[in-house]
């Protein structure tokens, strides 16, 4: 660090400034493993490749940071920073991760190939964007000790080959969506999401919406969507309480869907749909309006349902 001249921000205590070839030469040097309480004034663009463990942190990117076929090959670890905007095309590694960050504007990834993308502890002005990605990336957004994640904005999935993607105790103000994706897993735990729906997807694979205890107010989802959809694999609905539920055109090719444990506290519409063997266990109907049109549901299995 004696390489940067440090100044004073305010009463906060001191920072030190850094250019963008600075950071850049900071990533590629071995010798180097992290740096802390910096402001970027530049906007940086990341290229080449990064050597060794990396971590930044308490620092600040007033301006854009991007990427142009930028690889990671161990771990990159963003810190307790605060960004401007962020966008990365072409990244790929090992580990993007990201703990107590704040972002205030949109969130872009396209193309990724790196193998682990983590938030933890994460607030989100703005959308996450996804475009594309690896077949073996694993993406997870979760609290830290600190405190839960919080997207004040949507999360939108398109055209992802992730093999798994993880969203736990979390706040998403507007939407999780998931348009025309391949992800070989999907699981969504404690937290309140205001929307969760598919669009464009022909088939899915495997769906868990799953609190943590048996307490049904931990994992709450306003409304729940995915019209067209065919269900290959296991989608399970547990510990949660879901306020509308929309299952319209709903096609089973063998593959299993089971609610579990779900309060269904407003709206349940099944319209033009083959659910096939559904299994409805302990389930909550109890004030909601529920709607069938046209769909065959002679296998459905029903077990302490009010």
């Amino acid at each position: 660090m004696g390489l940067f001249v440090l100044q004073r921000k305010g009463k906060g205590g001191r920072f030190a400034n850094m250019t963008d070839a600075q950071f850049v030469e900071f990533l590629q040097d071995l010798r180097q493993h992290s740096i802390e309480r910096i402001i970027f004034n530049d906007e940086i663009v990341l290229t080449g490749n990064a050597r060794g463990k990396k971590k930044i942190i308490e620092c600040e990117f007033t301006k854009k940071l991007s990427c142009n076929k930028f690889a990671i090959p161990e771990d990159l670890n963003f810190d307790n920073c605060i960004f401007e905007n962020i966008e990365f095309p072409d990244i790929g590694g090992d580990a993007l991760h990201f703990d107590n960050c704040t972002f205030r504007e949109t969130f872009t990834l396209h193309r990724t190939n790196l193998n682990k993308i983590w938030f933890n502890g994460c607030v989100f002005e703005k959308e996450i964007k996804i475009y594309g990605g690896s077949g073996h990336s694993v993406f997870e957004i979760n609290k830290s000790p600190q405190r839960e994640s919080h997207i004040k904005d949507s999360i939108r999935f398109y055209g992802n080959q992730f093999a798994y993607v993880n969203i736990r105790d979390t706040t998403v103000e507007k939407s999780i969506d998931f348009d025309n994706v391949s992800i070989s897993s999907i699981f969504i735990a404690d937290g309140i999401y205001n929307e969760i729906g598919f669009s464009n997807q022909k088939t899915l694979k495997k769906l868990t919406i799953q609190g943590d205890t048996e307490a049904r107010d931990k994992l709450i989802v306003r409304n729940f969507h995915a019209p067209h959809l065919g269900i290959e694999g296991n989608v399970l609905f547990q510990n949660a309480q879901i306020d509308k539920m929309d299952l319209s055109y709903l096609s089973q090719n063998d593959g299993k869907l089971r609610m579990q444990n779900v309060r269904l506290s407003e709206k349940l519409i099944i319209r033009d749909s083959d659910l096939g063997r559904i299994v409805f266990n302990e389930v909550d109907l109890n004030g909601a309006k529920i709607s069938f049109d046209n769909s065959y549901i002679g296998k459905c299995i029903f077990s302490n349902v009010k």
